[in-house]
């Protein structure tokens, strides 16, 4: 049943977004949501992604200085040309 609910979506022609995860906790994680979809729409996928990967980045402890730079190179390519 569960692969049934996986694939479901990609069968239909439809993709699963992963969650919101730009953010530290709930409050910070809807107020940056609610920002992107009113600024730039069209980057909320590559922004979260950015997120996403910087996340891990700690997680995997491979140091704020590099987190921190991938996070803001990362950014910039996904917002590239709007401003």
């Amino acid at each position: 049943m569960y692969l049934a609910n996986f694939i479901s979506p990609f069968i239909r022609g439809t993709t699963v977004q992963p969650e919101w995860e730009c953010g530290t906790d709930n409050f910070t994680k809807e107020l940056a949501k609610k920002t992107i979809q009113m600024t730039c729409p069209n980057d909320k996928t590559q922004i979260n992604a950015c997120c996403i990967n910087h996340d891990s980045c700690y997680d995997q402890q491979n140091g704020r200085k590099n987190c921190d730079d991938n996070f803001c190179g990362c950014l910039k390519n996904a917002t590239y040309g709007n401003y």
